[in-house]
């Protein structure tokens, strides 16, 4: 039994040298990592900060037990194990390993998966996730929006049975998620924004409805389509419109924040056709100052031509079949988009 300790043991600094190896190759010396002896790459890794002075001196202190792993060479040196070299030797793997993993993330930051999963265990750290991710590589930024944040976020909000089996609730780990999502977003790097609203397009295409809505609500932004052809624009929109006509709420009025420069004139009537019975209903998800902030925002980025068509949309001559109660709210909502008031300080001079 001892035997086979003994071998294991030996047997676990087979990778030791490729390790230091694996590591040095990531860097640039005049020396070639694949040919220099493990003496050297113990030296150089000590030199690059992989390894730490201690692990060094241990590296050193034990090379000798790899001749132990050829037979012949180990009888010529009269070189034999013991139990407590073999134990010093499997530490030693296990030291190395740990400070490569150390030195690795210094160099390369956080994973994707090790920022989802510290939103999901403390929801929280969107406090300073600014922070977190200006250690997070452009890699990983495009992990986290085509996958990891979604994937998350999908199973979470799928999960019945999440309130009752973890202790953060299900409400607040999926805002976080859908914040960190927008956070990582407007840190990322043009081609991997692209990607990102690519992969929104992808699901409109393939996925379900339940899934494209949870998108279109949580991680798309009306701004994104500058990303996208024209054909996917219209894509987007023309599913956008269709969704929010079956089930309109203010989450997916927010999501289209920013859309403003992509509508086109024959967008205004199908888009307001959806809105306007809205501002009639009390039983309605979207509410008026929803509609009135939403068209307000959008309207001072449209286009002239988008703007007339609005504008024609919103004039009485085609308000003859309502009552005077809509058009009263249809009079205010118009005056409100073509006269924004501002709110200015009451202690203003």
């Amino acid at each position: 039994m001892k035997g086979t300790t003994y071998a294991c043991s030996i047997c676990s600094l087979l990778p030791f040298g490729k390790i230091l190896v694996t590591q040095l190759s990531g860097w640039h010396h005049k020396e070639d990592p694949l040919r220099i002896s493990l003496e050297r790459a113990i030296i150089l890794c000590r030199q690059e900060g992989i390894l730490s002075e201690r692990t060094e001196h241990i590296s050193h202190a034990i090379r000798s037990y790899r001749n132990l792993i050829h037979p012949g060479r180990s009888i010529r040196l009269g070189e034999t194990a013991d139990e407590s070299g073999a134990k010093v030797a499997h530490g030693l793997v296990d030291m190395v390993v740990s400070e490569v993993a150390a030195n690795k993330q210094r160099k390369f930051g956080y994973t994707a998966e090790q920022i989802v999963k510290k939103i999901i265990n403390d929801s929280s750290t969107v406090a300073i996730l600014g922070h977190l991710l200006t250690q997070v590589t452009e890699r990983e930024r495009e992990r986290l929006l085509i996958a990891n944040i979604p994937e998350a976020y999908i199973q979470v909000w799928s999960d019945p049975q999440w309130d009752e089996e973890e202790e953060a609730p299900r409400d607040n780990i999926l805002k976080s998620l859908s914040a960190c999502y927008r956070a990582v977003y407007k840190k990322a790097a043009e081609a991997t924004r692209k990607k990102a609203a690519e992969q929104t397009v992808k699901i409109i295409k393939e996925g379900d409805q339940a899934t494209a809505r949870l998108y279109l609500t949580h991680f798309f932004r009306g701004t994104d389509p500058q990303y996208l052809s024209s054909e996917e624009v219209q894509l987007v929109k023309q599913y956008l419109f269709s969704i929010l006509g079956k089930r309109s709420d203010a989450s997916l009025l927010m999501a289209l924040e920013g859309i403003g420069p992509f509508l086109e004139s024959r967008d205004i009537w199908r888009l307001m056709s959806i809105l306007v019975p809205r501002l009639f209903k009390k039983s309605s998800l979207i509410g008026r100052d929803d509609v009135e902030r939403f068209l307000i925002s959008e309207y001072s980025n449209m286009q002239p031509d988008v703007k007339h068509r609005l504008e024609d949309y919103l004039k009485e001559e085609g308000w003859t079949d309502l009552d005077d109660y809509a058009k009263e709210i249809l009079t205010e909502l118009r005056n409100s988009i073509q006269e924004p008031s501002f709110d200015f300080p009451d202690d203003l001079p």
